[in-house]
């Protein structure tokens, strides 16, 4: 089974645009395209109107060892911090993983009780 987790990322466009050409030049290097598969099997994703790209994944198994969120990670850790915004919401309580500025994307964590 595993651990999973929820994870959201948001990005402006020029970060859009280099996720983009980074897909295409992992694709020639590596000739497999891990990030692009990554991201074809988010749960969902969209771009809204001023230009925001978010995807989202909900029960990953977000660990570093895989090779698609190890590539995922090092994209992201090249764009400025201001560009894009990531929350990593895992199984326990109190896991909680934010980078980036998620908030500037209308990208936060809520917590509720239903019943």
């Amino acid at each position: 089974m595993g651990y999973r987790s929820d994870v959201c990322i948001a990005m402006d466009s020029s970060s859009k645009e280099a996720l983009d050409a980074y897909c295409d030049l992992e694709k020639e290097i590596k000739e497999h395209d891990t990030v692009s598969a990554l991201i074809s099997d988010a749960c969902g994703d969209n771009t809204s109107s001023d230009g925001v790209y978010k995807v989202f994944w909900g029960g990953i198994k977000w660990y570093d060892c895989h090779e698609d969120i190890s590539a995922m990670d090092e994209f992201l850790n090249y764009l400025p911090c201001d560009a894009y915004g990531f929350i990593r919401i895992g199984e326990d309580t109190e896991d909680i993983e934010e980078r980036g500025f998620p908030y500037d994307f209308d990208v936060y964590v809520s917590r509720s009780i239903e019943w």
